[in-house]
This record gives C-alpha cells, structure tokens and sequence, in this order.
C-alpha cells in the first residue's frame, strides 16, 4: 500500500506473477477491493468500464458463433439495487 492508501496489485514482491489476470487473487486481510467505491469515491471511470464490458460480452457472446448463451435474451435475469442500476445476475453460455 502506498502513502495515498492505495494497492498496488502488480507489485511483483507481493504477488506471484502479477502481471496475470486472476480473479482469485485475495489481498491481504483489511485491504481495499478491487470496486469501483462508493460515494465521494467512486471511481470517474466506472461508467466507461461497464460501457466497455457490456461491448465486450455483445462481441463475444452475441455476434460470434464459438460462443452461445445458453437462454434467449428475454430469459436473462436482471436485478436492481436502489441508486446503482440494473445488473446481469447471471449469464449462462455455451462454449
């Protein structure tokens, strides 16, 4: 953690091949997330990330034939969290 509190997850003496993706790598006890906060700090990025992620699953999932989602679009569950919008519960494919 640097002076400003934040982490630096590529650090290579504190993680094991950091330069990998790995949604299992936990920090350590009482370290921040890797979220986009809340409040007076969420991140100014938020917005065009999940902009890009949901252009990201369009391409791959929707306009590709290796990829399939396993349902059609109208059986895709949403939900809602007051003040955050609506969010993809799940999203089966097939491979």
């Amino acid at each position: 953690m640097d002076a400003s509190g934040h982490i630096d997850y590529h650090a290579p003496e504190k993680f094991q091949h950091p330069e990998r993706l790995d949604i299992g790598r936990a920090p350590n006890h009482g370290e921040e997330h890797l979220a986009f906060g809340a409040g007076a700090h969420h991140c100014l990025g938020a917005a065009l990330a999940r902009m890009q992620a949901e252009i990201a699953l369009d391409r791959l999932l929707f306009q590709r034939d290796s990829f399939a989602i396993a349902v059609s679009r109208g059986e895709l569950e949403y939900a809602s969290w007051p003040g955050d919008g609506n969010h993809l519960v799940r999203l089966p494919v097939r491979l």
